[in-house]
């Protein structure tokens, strides 16, 4: 089963709920049109896949929210474990992008400085040239520590980068955010693929 997800940033998720499927080749697979804008999200509940021969479970693309619950994976050539992994890291990419974004307009609304902190919802993020700061990027996209661990800060040409992980366990399991340059914007990593096989075997 098929299903193209175009819907922008703030339109509702797509939901698939109470679905069976039961063919020869991939199960459900949920993709964004090709490109680096952040679509809206997927909810896949109560769904049965079994006997697929292939993935069980397939999402591609940058999604901001992705819940995936209460479904039953049976027969498949990979289970849920590293698909879900791969797109929770997707959607912590979207979330990144969107807060940099939010933080970047409230900054030039305000007339502030490249360098000057900006408040959001009554918590303050440090900003380098004009966007956050590796310290306050996860403020920014609300991103929790404890959902999404981030590695230690290290120096890449020059600027601070750290890499958002899925999980304590799954270090290389993530997608980089590089603070900007003067004049920039911040680098992200790209989204993980989960068909890419050193994708899977960091996720894994």
């Amino acid at each position: 089963m098929n299903i193209g997800v175009t819907g922008t940033l703030d339109a509702p998720p797509v939901v698939i709920r109470r679905c069976f499927v039961d063919n020869p080749g991939e199960g459900i697979l949920l993709a964004a049109p090709p490109g680096d804008d952040t679509r809206s999200g997927v909810r896949v509940e109560n769904c049965r896949v079994t006997s697929v021969g292939h993935r069980g479970l397939l999402i591609e693309g940058p999604f901001s929210r992705v819940l995936i619950a209460g479904n039953i994976i049976t027969g498949c050539y990979s289970g849920m474990q590293v698909e879900a992994r791969i797109a929770k890291v997707n959607s912590a990419l979207g979330a990144l992008k969107a807060g940099a974004a939010l933080a970047r307009s409230v900054q030039l609304t305000q007339g502030l400085a490249p360098n000057d902190a900006v408040v959001m919802e009554g918590v303050t993020i440090a900003m380098a040239n004009g966007y956050p700061t590796v310290a306050s990027i996860a403020l920014a996209a609300g991103l929790t520590n404890a959902d999404f661990p981030a590695s230690a800060a290290t120096t890449v040409s020059g600027l601070q980068q750290i890499t958002v992980q899925s999980d304590a366990n799954h270090p290389n399991c993530g997608v980089i955010y590089r603070e900007a340059p003067a004049n920039g914007a911040p680098t992200y990593g790209d989204p993980l693929n989960p068909a890419d096989t050193a994708h899977r075997a960091h996720c894994s």
